[in-house]
């Protein structure tokens, strides 16, 4: 049996931007990551809203050997960084 590690561990690499908040999620875990697994997070906006600090993301995390562990949407209010 291996270890696997928590499906939040995996998705925190998605998450950290200070001010943002995960308005909702929807991520297919879609593969195991394993400790010792070199995991690398990316993230494209899809959709910017002009009312208010609110984003669409397309969010990926994928393996060193080129599998994608987490793929999915997320919906994110971004508060101003202050100068």
């Amino acid at each position: 049996m291996w270890p696997v590690a928590v499906s939040g561990k995996r998705a925190s690499l998605l998450s950290s931007r200070p001010g943002t908040v995960f308005l909702h999620v929807d991520w297919n875990f879609r593969a195991p990551v394993r400790p010792g697994d070199v995991i690398t997070g990316r993230v494209e906006v899809t959709e910017v809203r002009s009312d208010k600090p609110i984003t669409k993301l397309k969010t990926t995390v994928v393996r060193d050997d080129g599998g994608v562990a987490v793929h999915g949407d997320a919906l994110c209010y971004t508060m101003p960084l202050p100068s």
